[in-house]
């Protein structure tokens, strides 16, 4: 089974359409149509806080909600994509209620490690499946009690097993690739797609295990406020 995205750009109107599709091979090599397992489209007006999506360089995040058609669940998902040079690699966390008034529990976790081109990434490169993650390196967003997980390809996230409907949380993804280290934090107030925060950090790999972030000083336990809508005036 592959997996390959596809990405439409308009740039009359602004807008990105991408797919995640499915090719299924048969025992002979040849490979079914494509099945579309997941869409998405982009206008200007979704990178809105209240609509949960926002690039900042080479890192990027998004979240939704829906309902489940067969169990009638109330499902939320949240996406991080980190870019070195051709690759990437994506984290998605999907959560799930028995009803919108019960508190999310972690249901998935996809790792989803891509490369541009054709061809797809080969199991041999190390910034996509070499050796595990270094753990978090900056920790002043990491919630106490947050699960913290390493896997190969230099990869570890932070994120908590459960979501109150009202609760600060943030998920973390920290990705070593290669000479460099990137840090995706995505922070939020509610899970219902909305976004209060989306900071990156950007290191050398080497520089990374020398200059560490000084947790020294408590960490403020406000909660984080929400970034301005672009349509509102001066208050």
């Amino acid at each position: 089974m592959l997996l390959s995205q596809v990405m439409v750009v308009d740039r009359e109107t602004r807008v990105v359409q991408w797919q995640d599709e499915v090719l299924v091979r048969s025992p002979d090599g040849a490979t079914t149509d494509p099945v579309i397992v997941d869409e998405q489209v982009f206008a200007p007006l979704s990178f809105r806080a209240s609509n949960g999506a926002m690039a900042v360089d080479n890192a990027f995040t998004m979240a939704v909600n829906w309902t489940a058609e067969e169990t009638g669940e109330d499902l939320f998902s949240s996406d991080t994509w980190l870019r070195y040079k051709d690759m990437r690699t994506r984290v998605r966390l999907i959560y799930s209620a028995p009803t919108s008034a019960d508190p999310y529990r972690l249901n998935r976790l996809l790792v989803i490690r891509e490369k541009q081109g054709t061809a797809g990434p080969s199991c041999e490169e190390p910034e996509l499946f070499g050796g595990k993650g270094e753990g978090i390196y900056d920790r002043c967003n990491q919630g106490a009690g947050d699960w913290e997980v390493n896997f190969p390809g230099g990869l570890t996230l932070s994120f908590p097993s459960s979501l109150a409907r009202e609760f600060n949380s943030t998920f973390i993804a920290d990705w070593t690739a290669g000479e460099m280290r990137y840090q995706g934090d995505r922070s939020f107030e509610r899970p219902d797609g909305s976004l209060s925060g989306f900071s990156v950090t950007q290191i050398s790999t080497a520089d990374s295990r020398v200059y560490l972030p000084d947790t020294s000083a408590p960490q403020s336990q406000a909660p984080p406020q929400a970034l301005p809508r672009l349509d509102e005036g001066p208050q």
